[in-house]
């Protein structure tokens, strides 16, 4: 699957769950999808990930969600933005 794809399949997703974008960027086999909070949504080699919180010593935490259900990483980032521990997205 092309990244552009996987982009805009999750960018379908998303808006069904009331979150929106400001854009997309595209790069050979990566991309990043932009929500409006600006924590960006990365694509990269059949995998969607995103930043789900820190570490006690401040180093980011990542979320992994294979790009082959764009609805189930739809659904965790709208939940992780609904999420007080979580950072927002």
């Amino acid at each position: 699957m092309t990244s552009s794809k996987a982009l805009v399949d999750l960018l379908h997703f998303l808006s069904e769950r009331n979150v929106q974008s400001k854009g997309i960027t595209l790069a050979r086999g990566s991309g990043w999808l932009i929500p409006d909070s600006g924590h960006r949504i990365g694509y990269w080699h059949g995998f969607y990930w995103w930043p789900s919180g820190r570490l006690r010593e401040g180093r980011p935490v990542y979320a992994i969600h294979p790009v082959s259900d764009p609805a189930g990483a739809a659904r965790r980032i709208a939940a992780a933005r609904q999420s007080p521990q979580a950072p927002s997205l």
